[in-house]
């Protein structure tokens, strides 16, 4: 059954009674971890609010919680997947700008084998680490 009527309305819309948003911001700051947000940013409310109002058409009837996540950016958002530049026995995968979650498992195997091989099994990764490493070439 299709779940749009001959009138293009969305009953989804109307079926839906509570859903969980997540709004991220990535402008470059510098936050300080030590002092995270303990209020709801009230223009982050208004961002949210106007952004649900020009995708939905439920009405939004209340905001449940909110949350801070902090994760690490690099400047120019690649991720970082190499030696140490001054230990080759240590290994670092960070500024995964909030995607390293979904990558972890990849990520892991990379950096277990870079640790223990000084290389790793995978080609495609062998074939474009130069794109990973602290110095880009």
């Amino acid at each position: 059954a299709s779940m749009v009527d001959k009138t293009g309305t969305n009953e989804l819309n109307t079926m839906i009674e509570e859903v969980d948003l997540e709004v991220a911001s990535t402008d470059p700051m510098d936050d300080d971890p030590d002092d995270i947000p303990t209020g709801i940013p009230e223009e982050a409310v208004e961002g949210l609010r106007h952004f649900i109002e020009e995708q939905f058409t439920a009405p939004i009837e209340r905001f449940v919680d909110w949350e801070t996540c902090l994760y690490t950016n690099t400047s120019n958002e690649d991720f970082i997947i190499d030696h140490h530049p001054d230990n080759s026995n240590i290994v670092i995968g960070a500024g995964f700008s909030g995607h390293g979650f979904k990558l972890g498992p990849l990520t892991g195997r990379i950096l277990a084998e870079l640790a223990l091989n000084s290389k790793t099994s995978l080609p495609e990764f062998e074939n474009a680490k130069h794109l990973f490493s602290f110095q880009k070439s």
